[in-house]
């Protein structure tokens, strides 16, 4: 059997998804509250919406200026080749919902600024898509692309290079 393959029920969880599962809830980025900095934070977040057995799918986060999570929403269906067409399908109405979301739950006062967006490929094949389309996709939202990932069974693939901020210290050198 292709160890790419999806697997049914009935078999061991993949490498992803034992990963996704070993997420502590309590580890997770408060939204609204706290920054996600990082991909492992933004994995951490979109653990919790991730459907397992993985599913082919594509999880949207949304981030303020500040980098703290406005909103999630999953898009169901995104695999092959038409995964970009299916997310810019949705993008500005997932975007919509999630500002929405987050002012009637009081959690932010500002806006959708960047996405990370992880597409979930249980099969393990790489999406077929230049980032530099998904960034268009994006910009023409009103949004910045800050990351991409594509999860499969057994890797989580990123799809742009790294744009996440780097801490600086405040400390200046002697």
């Amino acid at each position: 059997m292709n160890p790419s393959a999806a697997r049914s029920p009935e078999q061991h969880p993949s490498p992803v998804e034992r990963m996704l599962a070993g997420i502590d809830p309590d580890d997770v980025p408060t939204a609204g509250v706290d920054p996600i900095d990082s991909r492992s934070e933004a994995i951490a977040a979109v653990s919790l919406v991730v459907s397992r057995p993985l599913r082919p799918e594509t999880v949207v986060l949304t981030l303020d200026a500040e980098h703290r999570g406005v909103g999630m929403v999953a898009i169901d269906g995104t695999d092959g080749a038409r995964s970009v067409e299916t997310i810019a399908a949705h993008l500005d109405t997932v975007i919509a919902l999630a500002d929405s979301a987050q002012h009637a739950l009081g959690i932010s006062r500002d806006p959708t600024e960047r996405v990370v967006i992880i597409t979930v490929d249980p099969t393990g094949s790489t999406p077929h898509h230049r980032p530099d389309q998904l960034d268009r996709l994006c910009e023409g939202a009103g949004v910045e692309l800050l990351d991409w990932l594509a999860l499969g069974p057994d890797t989580v693939t990123p799809m742009v290079d790294d744009r996440w901020p780097r801490s600086v210290s405040a400390v200046q050198p002697e």
